[in-house]
């Protein structure tokens, strides 16, 4: 009851507060920022002049907070603070000339560059990263001439620091996917933006399932199983060879609710492979994987390239044959869900064989109530397994588990 009145008569500090409170987890990060924008709050990146240790209230908006910057010491973050009360920095050599030997250090500068503290300080992001490293040697090259008594009495204090302001090039500014790219190196999340803001028309028309509520799952809808459409991008790709030679693939898939896990089958990722690295926003299909103490995950069972605002524009009827596609794969999901079979019937030769091993593996990454019977042929006799293999029939994993032992070896009923 206290947090809902906080939440409900100071939503800025309440969820500034809240932000602060998960720097370490992405996921959470996502999920309280998408909130922010659902209450009309501006989450704005961070910046020198402004920002503070933790995530602030700034006006009518949030300002980031520079400790969830990357490479930023808590002890180089108390120097800005503490230097900007007598004057806010003017320019980025400014800002450098009056820290230079209080623990900054060139990583430091750099990630504040790629996060865009210092925007709207005259210079743009590429412009800085050109020449903050000369910035700094001549910082450094001034105080060494300074301590040295090398400046004459009657020097011009203002000549001499021009003298050593490099020059900015002209140089125009990265593009918006690079800038965001930068910023979600640095911040762990995009902060001026989204790739995904140029699919949200497609994401809408095929009800795309969003990465926060299955990972939450407040609703209960998501349970084991549970067929979802997913409007994504690659953040990280790691592929395994399996047993068989073949590979198969990890992704981790973000949206702008925060990152899952997809597991990619052999044969699903041999169909789907070139997909993965175009660079672009993705639909993943597939059925939610619930295990204990775990973050959920997808089995895939198939991928496709998610349209862009301006396609869905110029080609609706693209467009209404998805949603058309869309209709029929849920149709197919509840039809699938509601025809539970007691049991999976699985046939091999022998429980210390390979084909024992491959199957294991299979049902290793499900989970669920339905029993598993193992029928060897060696002995003509069943086996059930432990409940720990006990798991909750679906399509993709029905279709593994064939791959792995041949179509008539897998029967459910």
């Amino acid at each position: 009851y206290k947090t809902a009145w906080l939440k409900c008569h100071y939503p800025r500090e309440y969820m500034a507060a809240l932000l602060s409170s998960v720097l370490d987890n992405q996921n959470k990060l996502a999920s309280y920022i998408t909130e922010c924008k659902r209450l009309g709050i501006r989450v704005l990146p961070p910046n020198v002049n402004e920002s503070n240790l933790h995530f602030t209230v700034s006006g009518n908006d949030i300002r980031y907070g520079l400790l969830a910057v990357k490479n930023l010491g808590r002890n180089f973050i108390d120097e800005i603070i503490a230097e900007r009360i007598n004057s806010p920095y003017k320019d980025f050599f400014d800002f450098c000339k009056r820290l230079y030997g209080r623990n900054m250090n060139s990583r430091a500068i750099e990630s504040l560059i790629k996060c865009g503290a210092f925007d709207g300080l005259g210079a743009n992001r590429r412009q800085l990263l050109a020449i903050y490293k000369t910035a700094l040697d001549n910082v450094e090259y001034e105080s060494r001439r300074n301590m040295n008594g090398q400046m004459s009495f009657f020097s011009d204090s203002e000549a001499a620091e021009e003298s050593t302001r490099p020059k900015i090039p002209d140089l125009p500014e990265f593009s918006a996917s690079e800038l965001l790219h930068m910023e979600n190196e640095i911040a762990g999340m995009y902060l001026s933006g989204h790739p995904l803001d140029e699919y949200t028309t497609f994401s809408k028309a095929i009800h795309a399932d969003k990465t926060g509520d299955i990972i939450n799952n407040d609703s209960g809808m998501y349970f084991d199983g549970k067929k979802v459409s997913l409007v994504c991008i690659v953040a990280k790709l790691k592929t395994q060879l399996t047993k068989n030679n073949k590979l198969m693939a990890f992704v981790n898939a973000e949206d702008r609710y925060g990152m899952l896990e997809i597991v990619i089958f052999p044969n699903v990722y041999e169909k789907y492979s070139a997909l993965l690295g175009t660079g672009g926003a993705l639909l993943f299909r597939g059925a939610v994987n619930l295990k204990e103490n775990e973050e959920p995950k997808i089995i895939c069972d198939s991928i496709a390239s998610a349209r862009t605002n301006e396609d869905c524009k110029n080609n609706p009827v693209a467009i209404k044959n998805t949603e058309h596609f869309q209709q029929n794969y849920q149709m197919q999901a509840v039809k699938t869900d509601t025809q539970k079979p007691s049991a999976l019937y699985l046939r091999i030769d022998d429980l210390n064989t390979d084909k024992y091993n491959r199957a294991k593996r299979v049902l290793d990454i499900f989970d669920g109530r339905t029993p598993v019977i193992f029928y060897l042929t060696d002995t003509k006799r069943k086996v059930k397994a432990p409940s720990s293999m006990w798991v909750d029939i679906n399509p993709v994993m029905i279709k593994e588990l064939k791959y792995q032992l041949g179509d008539e070896n897998v029967v459910a009923k």
